[in-house]
């Protein structure tokens, strides 16, 4: 936490339940209560900046599944290869649903869906997703595959929608 952003957990244990409020402890000083808006889902897609758009933290891999690394402008993918990106908002796993327990490949949760994610506005094909492993219960791993028919040479959109609900606009990778 810092005076200009915060990071936090929303429990599972609010949904269903009756509407909450949300109160900011900051240096001694406590924002006025906000009530909480939620929703089943609500996808967000991680990206390099933390800004919420530009280029999606993701890794990629070579049709034979060798990493390839960070995409990016100066790494970009190819159509045939996989990316593997982060996604906050996954929403209700089934049990035992635990608030901040940190996953292992012991205890990675499949999650109920699965997304649908559009490359370059493309279908794009889902070969993983679950929580991901070794971070905190909550956020989503997710493998896909860049279509074929993708635009080259350029930025294209990335997204994601689970129960109807979609990722930020704005999100993006590279393919060459």
């Amino acid at each position: 936490m810092s005076s200009t952003q915060i990071v936090c957990i929303v429990p599972y244990e609010i949904l269903g339940g009756r509407p909450v409020q949300v109160e900011v402890k900051y240096l001694g000083q406590k924002s006025n209560a906000v009530k909480l808006q939620y929703a089943a889902t609500q996808p967000g897609i991680f990206t390099a900046l933390g800004t919420g758009i530009g280029l999606a933290t993701a890794q990629q891999y070579d049709a034979q599944g060798a990493h390839q690394g960070q995409n990016s402008s100066s790494n970009p993918a190819r159509a045939g290869w996989h990316v593997a990106f982060y996604v906050t908002g996954e929403g209700i796993i089934p049990a035992p649903a635990v608030t901040g327990k940190v996953t292992s490949t012991n205890n990675v949760v499949p999650l109920l869906g699965p997304p649908v994610v559009l490359i370059d506005n493309l279908p794009s094909t889902v070969d993983y997703f679950a929580e991901a492993e070794g971070l905190a219960s909550g956020l989503m791993q997710v493998n896909a595959i860049i279509p074929a028919e993708v635009h080259t040479g350029q930025a294209v959109p990335l997204s994601l929608s689970m129960n109807g609900n979609n990722t930020q606009p704005g999100v993006v990778i590279y393919i060459k």
